[in-house]
C-alpha cells in the first residue's frame, strides 16, 4: 500500500512538472510572438490623418508622413510644410524631392499636393471592372483611367458618354448593354454600330481593341467544369492539410526545443537589436543646454515610444524626436532642471533606458545684501554660476537695467553683482539676470528712514 502511495504521488508531481512546464512554454512562446510581431511603419489613412497629426505635433499643420527612398519605408515628422504641382508628390531623399504620381494614383489638375494632407497622390484610379467594360487608356500621374465597352463581346454603352469612343468611371456613368443587331451576321464595329461582319469597308473613329483573352471552348460540357471544380476542391483540401501538418511540426519543433529557443531570443535582443546603447551629449549637461539622447539599432522603420519616469511623452518645439534610418534621438532645447529624468525608449517592448541629471547653471542663487535694505543704504544684488567670465543681463521689472553712478553691474569671474549706492525706496522692485534663457529674479524692498522728533523745553 505504501508503495502504491509513493508511485501515484510521484506521478502526480510529474504530471504538476509537465503542466508547469506547458505554462512556462507557452509564456515564453508569448513572449517571443511579441518581439518577432514588430511590423514596418505606415502612415496613417486619410481619415485616421488628422488624429495622428494632433496627437503627434504641437502644431498640426506641419505634420507629414511621406515615403523615404533611403530607408526603402516611410517616414514622419513635424517640422516643415510644403506643396507641388498637380500630378507630382513628394518624397523624401535626404530631403523633401519631387516625384510622379504612381501609376495607380493620380492627381488633376487644379488640385495641389500638401505635405500636412496626404502621403500619396490623392486620387486613387478607377478599375474597369464592371461586366462589358474594358480599359481604353490608363491615364497618366494627372489624369483617370478611361474605359469603353467592348464591342468584341457586342457591348455598348447605355448611356453615351462625351467621348463617342470612351468614358471617365470617375465622372461619368460608364454601364454597358448587350446590343442585338438584326441578323447573325451583323456586328459591332468599334464606334459601336452594326456592320456587315464580311463586308466591313467602314472608317473607324475609334481604336480597333486587341483581344488577348483566352476564353474557355465554346463547346466545353458541364461535366468538364464539375470536374475542373472537384480537382480544384480537392487541391485545395491537400493544400489545407499540409499547412495544418507543417503548423503541428512547427509547435513540435518549438516544444521539443524550448530551452534553445529562449537563449536565443534572449541573446537576439541583448546581442543584435541595439548598435549601440542610449548616450547623452552632452555627457555633463547644464541648464540652458541643448540635450540629445540617442541610440542606433539595426534595423529600419521601426518606430519607438519615449518615456520619462514611465510617462510616455509628448512632443514640443523643445522637444522633438527624430528617426533617421537606424538612430533614434530625443532632442532637448534650452534644458531646464526640471527636464532631470529616466528617459527610456521602447521598441515594441525591447527597452533601453538611461537617467538625464541636469546641472544647476547657478551655484550660488540670487541674494540681497543686507537682507533688509533701508533707503540711504548700499544694496547688493549677487549671484554666482558654474561658468566663468560668462555675461550676464540684468533687468529691473522687466527692463534692461544701465549702470548710473549710483548703480554698478560688476563681474569677478563667477560672481555677478548689481550694486545700487544710496538706495531710494524707488529702487523697490523685482530684480532679474539673464544668461541666454537661463534666469532667476528676487525681489527687493527697501525700507523707508524712520524720523524721530525731538521737543527741547
Amino acid at each position: 500500500m505504501g508503495a502504491q502511495t509513493y508511485a501515484e504521488n510521484v506521478q502526480l508531481g510529474q504530471k504538476s512538472e509537465i503542466k508547469l512546464l506547458l505554462l512556462l512554454i507557452v509564456e515564453e512562446i508569448d513572449k517571443i510572438v511579441h518581439v518577432c510581431a514588430a511590423f514596418p511603419f505606415k502612415c496613417p489613412e486619410p481619415a485616421q490623418w488628422s488624429t495622428r497629426a494632433r496627437g503627434h505635433c504641437p502644431d498640426p499643420s506641419k505634420y507629414f508622413c511621406l515615403k523615404n527612398d533611403i530607408i526603402n519605408g516611410y517616414s514622419e515628422n513635424c517640422t516643415v510644410f510644403d506643396f507641388l504641382q498637380p500630378g507630382r508628390k513628394h518624397v523624401l531623399r535626404g530631403g523633401l524631392d519631387a516625384d510622379i504620381c504612381s501609376s495607380e494614383r493620380y492627381q488633376p489638375w487644379p488640385i495641389t499636393f500638401y505635405t500636412n494632407v496626404s502621403t500619396n497622390c490623392i486620387f486613387l484610379k478607377s478599375a474597369c471592372n464592371e461586366e462589358g467594360l474594358v480599359v481604353y487608356d490608363n491615364g497618366n500621374r494627372s489624369t483617370d483611367i478611361t474605359c469603353r465597352c467592348d464591342y468584341t463581346r457586342g457591348y455598348n454603352f447605355i448611356v453615351k458618354p462625351r467621348n463617342q469612343c470612351f468614358c471617365v468611371p470617375s465622372e461619368e456613368d460608364c454601364s454597358c448593354y448587350l446590343k442585338m443587331c438584326e441578323g447573325s451576321r451583323y456586328v459591332l464595329s468599334p464606334d459601336y454600330g452594326c456592320i456587315h461582319s464580311e463586308k466591313n469597308i467602314s472608317i473607324n473613329q475609334c481604336k480597333l481593341i486587341i483581344d488577348s483573352r483566352i476564353s474557355r471552348a465554346s463547346n466545353q460540357s458541364d461535366t468538364e467544369d464539375k470536374v475542373q471544380t472537384r480537382h480544384i476542391s480537392t487541391a485545395e483540401t491537400y493544400i489545407t492539410t499540409a499547412a495544418i501538418l507543417v503548423t503541428s511540426m512547427s509547435l513540435v519543433v518549438i516544444f521539443l526545443s524550448y530551452s534553445s529557443v529562449i537563449v536565443f531570443a534572449n541573446c537576439y535582443i541583448k546581442h543584435n537589436f541595439f548598435a549601440t546603447d542610449l548616450t547623452i551629449y552632452p555627457t555633463k549637461p547644464i541648464e540652458g543646454d541643448t540635450i540629445s539622447i540617442s541610440c542606433e539599432i539595426k534595423q529600419k522603420t521601426i518606430t519607438a515610444i519615449w518615456y520619462k519616469n514611465e510617462s510616455a511623452m509628448t512632443f514640443t518645439d523643445r522637444i522633438v524626436y527624430n528617426a533617421i534610418r537606424r538612430k533614434h534621438i530625443l532632442t532637448i532645447t534650452k534644458a531646464d532642471l526640471s527636464d532631470s529624468a529616466v528617459y527610456c525608449i521602447d521598441f515594441g517592448g525591447v527597452k533601453r533606458q538611461i537617467k538625464l541629471e541636469v546641472k544647476d547653471y547657478f551655484s550660488k542663487a540670487l541674494s540681497i545684501d543686507p537682507a533688509e535694505p533701508i533707503e540711504g543704504n548700499d544694496v547688493s544684488i549677487c549671484c554666482e554660476i558654474n561658468q566663468i567670465n560668462i555675461v550676464g543681463i540684468w533687468y529691473k521689472n522687466g527692463s534692461p537695467v544701465s549702470s548710473t553712478d549710483r548703480i554698478e553691474c560688476g563681474i569677478n569671474e563667477k560672481m555677478h553683482t548689481l550694486k545700487i549706492h544710496n538706495a531710494e525706496l524707488s529702487d523697490s522692485a523685482v530684480y532679474c539676470i539673464d544668461f541666454k534663457g537661463v534666469k532667476r529674479q528676487i525681489q527687493l524692498h527697501v525700507e523707508g528712514k524712520t524720523y524721530v522728533d525731538i521737543c527741547i523745553y
